[in-house]
Formats: structure tokens, sequence, C-alpha cells
């Protein structure tokens, strides 16, 4: 099961602010998104932390590898900096 995931799934999580988040909740619905679980995460204050400085919403998103092109052209029009965790990526 894991390696046919491997080959036809892509896997990342992203880190939003709030106010990131909440441009990414009104236009994701044309994303072409399998799965979506949303997290709130607590400003930690560590040195590299996607979240050192402030509160984030993290969204470890799901969907079809031959979607990742798409996905990626959404994610560089719609946001000037995405966080992303980095052990998230699907190879």
């Amino acid at each position: 099961m894991h390696a046919s995931a491997r080959h036809l799934a892509w896997h990342v999580e992203l880190f939003f602010t709030a106010q990131e988040f909440a441009t990414f909740w009104q236009t994701h619905r044309s994303l072409p998104l399998k799965k979506i679980q949303v997290r709130y995460i607590r400003r930690d204050g560590l040195p590299h932390s996607p979240f050192r400085a402030h509160d984030c919403v993290s969204v470890d998103l799901f969907m079809l590898r031959h979607h990742r092109q798409q996905f990626e052209a959404y994610l560089a029009s719609t946001f000037a900096v995405v966080r992303t965790n980095p052990g998230k990526h699907s190879r």
C-alpha cells in the first residue's frame, strides 16, 4: 500500500499565519485536494521553527501526484512565502 501511495500521491504540510490561512481557506476549493488536516500551533520561540515568532495554522495536504504542478503554481501565485515541513514532502 505504501509503495503505490508514494508513486501516485503527493503529501505536504504548510504553515500559515492566520491571515494566510484565511486566504487559503477562501481559495482552496478549486484545488484537486483529497485530504486536508488543519491544526493550530502556538508560538514556540525555537530558533529554526516556522512558528518561532507567531502562532501558525498547519495544513497537512494529500493529493494525486499529477496535480502537484497545479498546486505549486497556485501557491506561487497566491502567497509570497510558503513555509513547509520538509519532512512531510512526498518524494
